[in-house]
């Protein structure tokens, strides 16, 4: 009878991320930290600009959707994003 690696069973990984406190912070701590500061943006001299940006970046939660799937890759070894823009073709 062959053997299953656990990193080979999805619904595994999600159980362990869900039901352990210690494997979701172990996952979630370096996306974390990957975005706790966020960005500088330091080319553009338009403050205003800048601020718009910011601003679109919080409104859309940029922020929470990058670390979730940051998140998702370091449990899965891997994962996608797709940002989808209304009104544009895909």
């Amino acid at each position: 009878m062959p053997t299953q690696m656990v990193t080979q069973t999805w619904q595994v990984l999600v159980d362990m991320y869900c039901q352990s406190w210690i494997i979701g912070k172990i996952v979630g701590a370096i996306p974390e930290d990957m975005i706790r500061s966020g960005i500088a943006i330091t080319r553009d001299e338009n403050a205003e600009r800048i601020e718009r940006v910011d601003g679109a970046l919080a409104r859309l939660k940029i922020w929470t959707a990058l670390q979730n799937a940051l998140t998702w890759a370091r449990l899965f070894g891997g994962a996608g994003a797709l940002i989808l823009i209304e009104g544009q073709d895909p």
